[in-house]
């Protein structure tokens, strides 16, 4: 099956160079810019022919006291993670109608209750889930399935100032089923 895969970051390099060339189309697109994502999606149909699945999992957090988050820590936050949503779905949606395929939409635990000094990121989480909800009920009756996964604490470059405090650690595992972090 090809692979194809965008980042923001230089991991999608080190990741297609393990993968057959052949398979693997690896590019590197802004989420938050709209023609950029429409580029890579085109991109991709143009190499392999189709697209199956769209994965929207592109994420940055501001952290703080509101009163002390700015307007820019603000936009920036909500252009990659809820535009950026928005916009792979929409470039991807014509192609994955004509395949039935599907949308999965990486949200969070944190779309279900608040987290102190996380109002961004919470903001936008609980926007992804109710998005994912309206593009299933418009896509699911054209064969286009639209789903969320809403993980909790994962190990990450964006949490890895978190997977220091063991206090914060034992909370969040007192609360997750396996009693670990991802």
């Amino acid at each position: 099956m090809p692979t194809c895969c965008w980042s923001v970051t230089p991991k999608s390099d080190n990741i297609a160079s393990e993968l057959p060339p052949e398979r693997t189309l690896a590019l590197k697109a802004d989420v938050a810019d709209s023609a950029a994502i429409g580029r890579a999606i085109a991109q991709k149909v143009e190499k392999f022919g189709q697209l199956d699945v769209l994965i929207n999992n592109a994420g940055i957090a501001e952290t703080g006291d509101p009163v002390e988050i700015d307007d820019e820590a603000w936009r920036k936050v909500i252009s990659t993670n809820l535009d950026g949503v928005f916009f792979g779905s929409r470039a991807a949606i014509p192609h994955l109608i004509k395949t039935k395929g599907c949308i999965v939409n990486t949200a969070s635990v944190s779309d279900t209750g608040g987290g102190w000094g996380m109002s961004p990121y919470n903001a936008f989480k609980g926007d992804v889930v109710n998005l994912t909800r309206a593009l299933a009920l418009d896509l699911g009756k054209k064969g286009v399935r639209v789903n969320a996964v809403c993980p909790s604490l994962t190990r990450t470059g964006m949490t890895e100032d978190m997977l220091d405090n063991e206090a914060l650690i034992a909370k969040f595992e007192e609360r997750i089923a396996l009693g670990r972090i991802c």
